[in-house]
């Protein structure tokens, strides 16, 4: 298994050549990595902290810290490329080491505004709004009860 060609040109046709663009573990709603985000979706990886990077040329890159050294050679794609950002490196170290000042970076509309403002001391931050996908959840129990959640429980509306 590799890649979802389909998937990657929905990523790369949103960039122009000297533009990257981040695939974030978790967003606004979900703190964690979970199976359906897009760095899921186009590495493989399904640890529960990673980024990655795309560009234009549909190469990534994912960045995992020690905990994932071993996890990330396992589940990644092979036409992915591996940075082990060592001990103590944050992400933001680990982009600044990797990408240029001023670099065009885009990221979703539902980053975290705290990661937001960290990732622009160092690149010329664009957002973009990803089209929802919802697909069918394997893991859902029939029986289970089904909660009814007010749409107004966080700071974020949920529909």
């Amino acid at each position: 298994m590799g890649i979802d060609k389909k998937q990657l040109k929905y990523y790369t046709d949103l960039l122009k050549d000297d533009e990257i663009l981040l695939l974030k573990s978790s967003d606004s709603f979900f703190d964690s990595h979970y199976k359906n985000s897009p760095l899921a979706k186009l590495t493989g990886f399904l640890g529960t902290c990673g980024e990655a990077i795309i560009n234009k040329k549909g190469e990534i890159t994912i960045f995992v810290d020690t905990r994932y050294h071993l996890l990330v050679e396992k589940q990644v794609f092979k036409e992915i490329e591996i940075y082990k950002m060592p001990l103590g490196e944050s992400f933001i170290d680990s982009f600044e080491k990797k990408y240029k000042k001023g670099q065009k970076l885009f990221v979703s509309s539902d980053i975290k505004l705290d990661f937001y403002l960290k990732l622009d001391r160092h690149f010329d931050l664009r957002t973009y709004k990803l089209k929802k996908e919802f697909s069918v959840n394997d893991e859902i129990n029939l029986k289970e009860p089904v909660y009814l959640v007010d749409k107004n429980i966080s700071s974020n509306d949920f529909l």
